[in-house]
């Protein structure tokens, strides 16, 4: 009961801050719309009953709430699309990036981790433990922009911005670039070479995205194995012969996935909001990031308040799932104190 109580208040939550935050914002939509023609008050106040800004406060955010409560979502002010249409298509784009992002963060960052932890205190650890904190400090925009002057515009490796080459006009079956390159007439039509073009667009952007919660995952499974190893059923497995392999699979994995898992999720919510904003916006990756971007200096407020909203249930969605896993992969979390 009280779970659900909590998921009510945070759906409520997130429900007046989509409205509100965008609200609180300098500028006038209806002005930046309008341009020239701002000055007529007659086509000012037709503008605004067309938006429904002419109401209070209170009956925009009533009629807002219903309209999500029922599925309507609206249309965006600038194109005037529905607004599920103009999300969909980006969303795929962000979570097919975000997730790749998650998998390779999660194992490099993890290698590393353990790399670190059983080479604790050694030349090779402590320079790979600086050389990590130094990439870490590095700003997102700021390697993402030293990526594309060197492997882009001086090495011409990769391209720089977009998902697939323009030679290729895929068709979106699933809207997932890297699933529609290998499946029906894209993979008829271009092989394996529409497959690779989506992948060489996507390296950059994983790369720049990976960085953060490479290091942090790095730093969170060398500090969660050091732990464990001082614990004194490791001690006992140690004299008791058994070598580090077995007892980091029977003994060690098992007690930091749990730690590790957690940062993990923590930090794939942090890069696909953050980071995909800048990264996508460096990149221009048709994804949410930009689309959010645009919206907001368009003042598209209908756009701006759903897509709040979608980044807000995601992080719940995020949070439910990781507590489902933890309590899967450790047992004790499932015992109600």
């Amino acid at each position: 009961m009280s779970r659900s109580i909590n998921l009510l208040i945070s759906m409520l939550f997130i429900l007046l801050i989509s409205f509100f935050l965008i609200r609180l914002a300098p500028g006038d939509p209806v002005l930046l719309m309008l341009g020239d023609r701002g000055n007529d008050p007659a086509q000012y106040k037709i503008m605004m009953e067309n938006l429904g800004l002419n109401s209070s406060v209170y009956e925009q955010f009533k009629i807002y709430l219903m309209n999500v409560l029922s599925g309507n979502f609206g249309n965006s002010i600038v194109s005037g699309k529905p607004i599920v249409i103009e999300l969909l298509p980006r969303w795929k784009a962000s979570f097919e990036l975000g997730v790749i992002v998650f998998i390779f963060s999660f194992f490099s960052g993890g290698a590393l981790g353990v790399y670190m932890a059983y080479k604790f205190n050694t030349r090779a650890e402590k320079i790979l433990s600086s050389s990590l904190l130094i990439i870490y400090c590095i700003p997102i925009f700021w390697l993402g922009l030293i990526l594309i002057s060197v492997f882009s515009l001086q090495l011409n490796l990769f391209p720089v911005s977009g998902r697939v080459g323009y030679e290729f006009d895929l068709i979106p079956y699933t809207g997932f670039y890297l699933i529609d390159s290998l499946i029906g007439d894209n993979y008829e039509n271009y092989n394996f070479y529409a497959f690779f073009s989506c992948l060489n667009h996507m390296i950059l952007p994983i790369l720049t995205m990976s960085i953060v919660p490479m290091v942090s995952i790095a730093k969170i499974t060398k500090v969660s194995i050091l732990d464990v190893l001082k614990k004194d059923y490791i001690l006992t497995a140690k004299s008791l012969g058994m070598n580090d392999v077995n007892i980091f699979f029977k003994h060690v994995l098992r007690n930091i996935l749990v730690p590790v898992l957690t940062i993990s999720s923590l930090y794939l919510i942090n890069v696909t909001v953050a980071g995909a904003i800048l990264t996508e916006t460096i990149f221009s990756w048709p994804g949410i990031g930009r689309f959010l971007v645009t919206s907001v200096l368009s003042r598209d407020y209908p756009v701006i308040q759903i897509v709040i909203l979608f980044i807000g249930v995601f992080i719940l969605i995020v949070n439910i799932i990781l507590e489902i896993l933890v309590k899967i992969i450790d047992p004790k979390q499932r015992v109600k104190v």
